[in-house]
């Protein structure tokens, strides 16, 4: 494939830059990025991204909310996304059990993902979905009452 490439085109691509920005100085920006219909099996980390254009989520699943501290962007779509949680309770009868199970959690940063998704669902207008983490922050706080009480 190369080998009909002018010699200063492969050099172009080839070439790596002796001075590459360290991870503290920030990361590129993206124009556009889809992750349409994608599966977030864990905690996806969108820390200090910026998008120029377009940030897609329509009908993507998500196990664990997102970080999306310090993210630049105007254009976000979560249409048809759902955005569930789950943790690990700790509990005594008769003998200290954990179990792990979705819709429950102690996990305070937990419940400040779950908070930052509602503010971007509400800022699009993304009315169900709002509504929906807004049930899903009432379940958070069971998990905080639960380990109160005990």
């Amino acid at each position: 494939m190369f080998r009909s490439w002018p010699d200063d085109r492969k050099n172009q691509l080839l070439y790596l830059p002796q001075n590459l920005p360290d991870e503290k100085s920030g990361r590129d920006p993206f124009r556009h990025l889809t992750f349409e219909a994608a599966q977030f099996a864990g905690v996806a980390d969108f820390t200090g991204r910026k998008i120029l254009g377009r940030l897609d989520f329509a009908r993507a699943n998500f196990g664990q909310p997102s970080i999306f501290d310090e993210y630049e962007g105007e254009q976000l779509n979560f249409y048809g996304a759902k955005i569930e949680f789950a943790g690990t309770l700790h509990f005594h009868i008769l003998r200290w059990r954990s179990v792990s199970t979705r819709g429950w959690s102690t996990s305070s940063p937990t419940a400040r993902r779950l908070r930052v998704f509602r503010a971007f669902a509400e800022e699009t207008k993304n009315h169900d979905l709002e509504r929906n983490l807004y049930i899903e922050e009432r379940k958070i706080e069971r998990g905080f009452l639960f380990k109160a009480v005990r």
